[in-house]
């Protein structure tokens, strides 16, 4: 059975691949474990948010200002998005 930390790393590893090739720098760091999760900070240009990752689910949970789950594949576009935004050259 997959960790929640190495669900976090694998899922900060394929936003960082998809960001790359967005050609937009975006700052990765997996947190320890807590509340029975892992948590991937998230930071481009000044801005950033916390995702929360269990391995007993598929989705992901976004904490942006307002609070969402969402797959994987869903918040690598919403990174690249909000990535975007924030002036990345």
């Amino acid at each position: 059975m997959t960790s929640h930390r190495d669900r976090a790393v694998a899922i900060a590893e394929q936003i960082a691949l998809d960001a790359a090739m967005a050609h937009l720098h975006v700052e990765i760091e997996v947190q320890d474990t807590i509340h029975d999760c892992a948590l991937i900070n998230v930071s481009f240009g000044g801005d950033g948010f916390l995702v929360e990752v269990s391995a007993r689910t598929d989705d992901v949970h976004v904490l942006d200002p307002s609070d969402v789950d969402m797959s994987v594949t869903d918040l690598s576009r919403y990174v690249i998005t909000r990535a975007s935004i924030a002036g990345q050259p």
